[in-house]
């Protein structure tokens, strides 16, 4: 499916309009550069014998910085609860200057708060 294509599918199912850069790479430069290539499944490519690649996001911040990485298996779909939950914690962190426990989510409202400055156990 092209990606023109999987916004619009997106959009219809979720009722919504994606408002975030999605890249096609036909050439798999970006992949590899990110390493995004499936190197566990030799025989995941495509028609002309490329190589699929992994599904990946990249939270980049307002000042370009990457700031997680999650990979996931061409074969899985991606969580977006958690890729949410991924960019939630990471706005309230920056501003308040904390941390976010396991298994936080905002939907909790008596999570625990713990400063950037704790020791990670």
């Amino acid at each position: 499916m092209s990606h023109e294509k999987w916004i619009e599918d997106i959009n219809e199912i979720s009722n919504t309009t994606v408002k975030f850069p999605i890249i096609a790479d036909k050439t798999r430069k970006i992949a590899y550069l990110y390493d995004m290539i499936d190197y566990q499944d030799t025989t995941n490519v495509d028609s002309k014998g490329m190589a699929l690649t992994i599904r990946a996001i990249f939270f980049i911040d307002p000042k370009k910085v990457i700031r997680a990485i999650i990979y996931y298996p061409a074969s899985t779909g991606r969580n977006s609860s958690e890729l949410l939950r991924v960019i939630d914690s990471l706005q309230l962190t920056d501003k308040h200057n904390l941390v976010t426990p396991v298994n936080w989510k905002v939907s909790i409202p008596s999570y625990k708060r713990h400063r950037k400055t704790d020791p990670v156990l």
